[in-house]
């Protein structure tokens, strides 16, 4: 949320079961990575960070972005692979085993970006 926290709520009993903090500003987006067990957090610190939710610790910080980060999507066969955008029109992509950005592409012509949505092919 906006006071730079992530919180994990128990769906059965409705109970928080743990709050991450680490991000210098607010938290805007957050993607889980069901393969690896990961969480994936951005704001607008302009950083990724990767979680472990079930101990609640930071396990990785990536930073590449130069605006605030308005989405975050897993992607890939493995789902190893983080997909993140930024509202000036940056998406990056990267490797979940390595923290490396692996590509990083310009959208031009555009105000400020606010969010991306990937479909995966088996939704098509």
């Amino acid at each position: 949320g906006i006071d730079r926290t992530v919180m994990l709520w128990d769906v059965f009993s409705g109970k928080l079961k743990t709050t991450l903090r680490g991000h210098n500003k607010g938290v805007r987006c957050m993607a889980f990575a069901a393969s690896s067990k990961v969480l994936v957090t951005g704001g607008y610190d302009y950083n990724l960070m990767v979680w472990n939710p079930y101990v609640g610790t930071s396990i990785h910080t990536m930073k590449g972005h130069t605006a605030q980060i308005v989405g975050i999507e897993i992607v890939g066969a493995s789902h190893s692979q983080v997909i993140s955008a930024d509202s000036d029109g940056s998406i990056k992509i990267w490797d979940l085993s390595t923290y490396q950005c692996l590509q990083t592409i310009t959208v031009g012509g555009i105000i400020a970006l606010r969010c991306i949505v990937s479909v995966p092919i088996h939704k098509r």
